[in-house]
């Protein structure tokens, strides 16, 4: 949640200036430091402050990004190295820049400690769109490790340098921007006087439904138009809320799956990699996400190559699926998907025996080659050891599964993510209603407990 806010003077805030802006910390993991931060977005709308004399966990205010030495995840270098970070994909020049940054941050995983975080102290929060009565209940350390791994990486400084306030996401919906503001922006302490410029709200957290601001980018790291999501039917997921209130209050019409020009085979933009006579082949020509795309192959889909190949000596593995091989296909049991016609010729033929999954060197604990990113023992917590794909592998965490932990936690002001899906944020996680997955015990202890 550490978006940057106006610097103390004073114990009060300095007036806002030209390019002020307003962000909200919605869906981004939080370390709240005042007592009953846990009512924010449910009894009250909450704010943060910047603060530049936090102290990190060493007892300084930081050293240079490119000096830290902690590369575990949550550190600056963690961040550097991670493939996303808020679902943005990070580029080898993007990484390098970023471990060469000399931004001063903390080292470790820890966050710095803002031991003036003024609790409790009213603010009121003004676009041009409405006005929100908010409760400083965070803080917003200038050396935070994601906040300025962020600036380093993509000069995205909201924390670090400019002036901005933060807020919860039921305040951002009252100001009506749909995640940012940058007009008619203001702030200061105490309440807000006279009636908030809007009050109502629609069922997508938006209060004013001219603005289209598009949500973080997915874990697909593609920016999807605002239109698109409204034309997919996404306005009601929860991750929606407050973004794309404009094309959510009038969504455009989806165009029909029968073209008027079936001469043009433009692929859909949620789906880009894939070939339009692959999308017919493999029947999804009425999905909604492909109304008005692959019009030509639609209209004359090609005829599914047979399972059964006239040349067994051949392996091509379907485009769908490159990295995984055409043996694993076969012992996971995948021949007879319709995206797998005319693939794998040969092991589909003669499909390799699979391995039990009672190993016979319960010693070996190798990953399955479909996820080695992930450890046996976490596959193990997770129930994965009676996956096919799994047969023959991880013997010995499937052997002696580890106990999970209990999704209780004892500790709920740690907020630690998954190391299944570190890419995604904890409280989103807890929006999605994940947090009673079994690969989800012991982990996001804080936003899981919110819910």
């Amino acid at each position: 949640m550490w978006i940057l806010c106006t610097i103390l003077a004073l114990g009060h805030l300095s007036p806002p200036a030209a390019g002020d802006s307003i962000t909200t910390w919605k869906g981004d993991d939080t370390g709240a430091y005042c007592a009953g931060a846990s009512a924010c977005d449910h009894d009250m709308n909450c704010s943060a402050e910047q603060m530049d004399d936090c102290v990190c966990k060493d007892g300084t205010l930081g050293k240079p990004g490119r000096d830290t030495t902690s590369t575990e995840y949550g550190s600056f270098k963690g961040y550097c190295n991670a493939g996303h970070i808020d679902g943005r994909a990070i580029t080898t020049d993007e990484r390098n820049r970023c471990l060469s940054c000399t931004r001063r941050v903390c080292d470790g995983h820890e966050g710095p400690t803002c031991k003036n975080t003024r609790c409790g102290k009213d603010v009121c929060a003004i676009s041009q769109f409405g006005q929100s009565n908010t409760k400083v209940m965070d803080s917003c350390p200038t050396n935070h490790q994601k906040n300025v791994a962020k600036c380093c990486l993509w000069d995205d400084c909201h924390c670090v340098t400019g002036r901005n306030l933060d807020v919860s996401g039921h305040a951002m919906a009252e100001l009506g921007c749909g995640g940012t503001c940058t007009q008619g922006v203001s702030w200061h302490d105490g309440t807000c006087s006279g009636k908030p410029a809007s009050t109502n709200t629609t069922s997508n957290g938006c209060s004013n439904t001219n603005v289209d601001v598009k949500p973080p980018i997915g874990s697909d790291g593609i920016d999807h138009p605002c239109s698109d999501q409204a034309d997919w039917g996404k306005c009601s997921e929860p991750w929606m809320k407050g973004y794309c209130c404009k094309s959510c209050a009038n969504p455009p019409k989806p165009q029909s799956n029968t073209c008027t020009n079936t001469q043009s085979d433009t692929p859909p933009p949620s789906s880009p990699q894939y070939k339009c006579s692959d999308q017919a082949v493999w029947g999804k020509c009425s999905e909604p996400w492909m109304k008005g795309y692959c019009c030509k192959s639609c209209a004359n889909p090609p005829k599914p190559q047979s399972n059964t190949c006239t040349n067994t000596q051949f392996d091509t593995p379907p485009p769908s699926s490159p990295q995984y091989k055409c043996s694993d296909q076969a012992v996971w049991g995948k021949c007879s998907e319709p995206w797998m016609k005319g693939y794998c010729c040969k092991s589909c033929a003669n499909p390799p025996k699979p391995q039990s999954n009672t190993c016979t060197n319960t010693q070996s604990d190798t990953p399955p080659p479909s996820s080695p990113q992930y450890k046996c023992s976490d596959q193990a917590v997770w129930g994965k050891c009676s996956e096919p794909w799994m047969k023959g592998y991880c013997c010995k965490s499937c052997a002696n599964p580890p106990k999970p932990q209990s999704n209780t936690c004892t500790n709920t002001q740690s907020d630690t993510p998954p190391p299944s899906s570190p890419q995604y944020k904890c409280s989103d996680q807890a929006d999605w209603g994940k947090c009673s997955e079994p690969w989800m015990k012991g982990y996001c202890c804080k936003s899981c407990a919110k819910h």
